[in-house]
């Protein structure tokens, strides 16, 4: 990711996911992608709440790839559920629980007060949880809506807990169960 600009949100997404927003400052992110000061507001007029949008687009097509790869290569959607929460709850330990979800730290630092960010926030849960339904919808499964959505709460909070109770597990044992639910249950 050549350049100041995409350096600067490259280091802020990886900023903002492991100490949120608001424990990251700008001078900071400056530092960490090797910038200019003043380059924060050549290429972000709107500053830190610009940046933050850029970030997390930046991380919602990193994960939206990770996802789509995986989906391509895993086509049993019970499998690939597992796979993902694996490949989720090995980065939060091999990160020392630093690296959560970026939306999610957004989300929950965010969302009551900056509208911007809730809906871009709400656009790219919409879009995972899209990923998700037409997987499962083009292996069949009934309600692939409502599972899909199921699927990604459960692992969104899950991913909370590891990252409070510092162990990937909970990731590891929702996945397990959500992969119980595509197997036909009723929705």
């Amino acid at each position: 990711m050549p350049g100041t600009r995409n350096r600067v949100i490259a280091s802020a997404a990886e900023l903002f996911r492991a100490q949120g927003v608001h424990g990251t400052g700008v001078l900071e992110i400056l530092d960490h992608a090797s910038a200019p000061r003043g380059s924060l507001y050549h290429h972000f007029r709107g500053g830190k709440s610009e940046l933050v949008l850029a970030a997390l687009e930046f991380e919602a097509r990193r994960i939206a790839d990770q996802l789509a790869a995986l989906l391509e290569v895993t086509p049993d959607p019970k499998a690939a559920v597992v796979a993902f929460a694996d490949a989720l709850a090995d980065t939060l330990e091999l990160s020392d629980f630093r690296l959560g979800c970026p939306v999610t730290t957004a989300a929950l630092e965010l969302s009551s007060s900056e509208g911007a960010v809730r809906d871009l926030c709400a656009r790219i849960y919409g879009d995972w949880q899209q990923m998700i339904t037409d997987h499962l919808a083009a292996h069949g499964h009934h309600g692939a809506e409502r599972r899909a959505e199921a699927v990604l709460s459960a692992i969104e909070g899950a991913l909370v807990l590891a990252r409070v109770r510092r162990d990937g597990d909970p990731v590891r044992r929702v996945a397990r169960q959500m992969a119980t639910l595509l197997d036909g249950a009723s929705p």
